[in-house]
């Protein structure tokens, strides 16, 4: 069965003096940050504690560019196992895919038209 924890007030050292210097400091405490000295401190340990916590999450200018200047979109094919497998030998299926394309005649008559050639390399 789980112990019970005490209510803080009936504690045997918490005693109303202890719980009445509390309430005061506390008082004492929000009246501080309510003051223009103490909302220019809360201001200030705020901008610190954002600027040690920059990590992970979305920021301006963060995150791998696109080779082509464009967001790639997701694609789902339906392939035979032959040629799977033939992509499964390259690092990245969707970048082969992509090149092979670009490559293309029709492609470079089309509006897309300049390949930037690039060597793909099998997995190790």
């Amino acid at each position: 069965m789980p112990k019970k924890h005490k209510r803080i007030t009936k504690h045997p050292k918490v005693t109303k003096a202890v719980l009445a210097k509390a309430r005061k400091d506390a008082e004492v405490e929000d009246a501080y940050f309510q003051s223009a000295e103490g909302q220019a401190e809360l201001k200030k340990w705020k901008q610190e504690s954002e600027e040690k916590r920059m990590h992970g999450g979305k920021r301006e200018g963060s995150g791998a560019k696109s080779i082509h200047g464009v967001k790639k979109v997701t694609l789902s094919l339906r392939i035979t196992p032959q040629v799977k497998e033939f992509l499964s030998e390259y690092e990245s299926a969707s970048e082969f895919v992509d090149l092979a394309i670009r490559r293309t005649a029709a492609f470079k008559s089309s509006k897309g038209g300049k390949s930037k050639a690039k060597k793909l390399q099998k997995k190790s």
